[in-house]
């Protein structure tokens, strides 16, 4: 059975990532609404770049609302008709910035997916470490 899985690019590194990506057989689904970053390496075009064939970015999955806290998938349906081909055939790892995936919009489109496509979903964190000096990790601003 394939699986979902999730990730806060905030809790990884680009190459921490690739070994994921690489070690699941897993394509990267980046579900950003903007795939823009103040970091370069989380950028769409690096990203596009460093995983090639293995990234694939879906804004309909984007959350509509993550300037104000909320969220709003943009599109569900539309992102669903996307993924299809993609979850078919591999295990998928979907990819915001935020650190917490309970705060986050991955969630809910992991557990839209896990039910249109009756998969099992779990959630990653990387090994990098937080600036943050309260130990809680940072959450980084997109803009």
């Amino acid at each position: 059975m394939s699986k979902i899985f999730t990730i806060g690019y905030t809790s990884t590194t680009p190459e921490e990532l690739m070994s994921l990506v690489d070690e699941l057989g897993a394509k990267l689904v980046d579900i950003r609404i903007s795939p823009y970053s103040k970091d370069y390496r989380w950028r769409q075009k690096s990203l596009e770049q460093y995983f090639s064939d293995k990234y694939l970015h879906i804004k309909e999955f984007g959350n509509e609302h993550y300037k104000i806290g909320s969220i709003k998938i943009a599109n569900p349906e539309a992102g669903i008709t996307k993924i299809k081909y993609a979850i078919e055939k591999q295990p998928i790892i979907l990819l915001c910035a935020c650190y917490d995936h309970q705060k986050c919009h991955r969630s809910k489109v992991a557990s839209l997916l896990a039910e249109a496509f009756v998969l099992e979903v779990e959630h990653l964190y990387g090994k990098a470490k937080s600036k943050a000096s309260n130990n809680e990790p940072e959450q980084l601003s997109l803009f």
